[in-house]
């Protein structure tokens, strides 16, 4: 049965269905919470399979949960956000902290 561990707003999927489409939802979700329109707005192929935010994405999936130590992992993302703890707008830069 498949368990999960809340980490920074996304999941941490530990047995049962818990495929990186899981996690790719999860993550779609959790920026529709945090940025709503503003998230939803950005062009699908800016956002979506095979964007630079999904394979910075990607990256940090394979990292995450490893380190011993507080990590912030930053995905590109160009949106009409105000800086807030989640987005750097100089940067245009999505984050995550672990």
């Amino acid at each position: 049965m498949p368990s999960a561990r809340h980490e920074s707003g996304l999941k941490r999927m530990v047995g049962g269905k818990c495929g990186s489409t899981t996690i790719d939802r999860d993550l779609n979700k959790l920026m529709r919470q945090r940025f709503g329109a503003a998230f939803q707005s950005v062009p699908l192929e800016s956002r979506g399979m095979n964007s630079r935010f999904m394979n910075d994405f990607e990256s940090a999936k394979r990292d995450f949960g490893s380190a011993r130590h507080s990590m912030t992992y930053r995905l590109h993302l160009k949106m009409k956000a105000p800086n807030s703890r989640w987005f750097e707008k100089e940067d245009d830069e999505v984050l995550f902290t672990t």
